[in-house]
């Protein structure tokens, strides 16, 4: 059984991130530009890689969907480093919102596969999600507005 002090350092993951998008420097600030997204990627210590997406979704209010994907996949299960992957994920999300002080809005949905049990995922991603949000300066809210088989987390910059 882990402890406390090493479950903590398990969600420290710092990779080497690199921005793989194609296009001009990312500005949120110039619509104008037709630039909506922008994709980083990572390599695990398996190998295996993760990307996360940032695509705008409303210039005006700075609201920002987030998406990540390990292997061009969503899925969430038979990989295995939950801890190592949600780590990085975290850790980056952090670093990108202090870098774009003008994003007001993000949004993720946490999704379980077919016939699995999601109640303790769920509560994981709400534990850390609460988390992770006060820690940025951000107010969490949740809905299922898809069901019972996807939950989606709105983050809002605190005024």
């Amino acid at each position: 059984m882990k402890t406390f002090q090493q479950f903590s350092e398990a969600f420290n993951t710092k990779l080497n991130w690199k921005n793989i998008s194609a296009g001009p420097k990312f500005n949120p600030s110039d619509e104008a530009s037709g630039f909506k997204w922008v994709t980083y990627s990572a390599n695990l210590k398996d190998g295996r890689v993760i990307e996360i997406n940032y695509m705008y979704k409303d210039f005006r209010r700075r609201a920002v969907e987030i998406i990540f994907e390990v292997n061009h996949s969503s899925s969430t299960t038979g990989g295995g480093s939950q801890m190592e992957i949600f780590g990085a994920v975290i850790n980056h999300i952090k670093d990108w919102i202090g870098e774009h002080p003008t994003i007001r809005t993000v949004w993720f949905t946490a999704e379980k596969e077919v016939g699995a049990d999601s109640s303790s995922r769920s509560k994981l991603y709400s534990r850390l999600v609460k988390r992770f949000a006060s820690q940025v300066g951000f107010d969490v809210r949740s809905t299922n507005e898809l069901g019972d088989d996807s939950v989606t987390y709105y983050l809002k910059r605190k005024k």
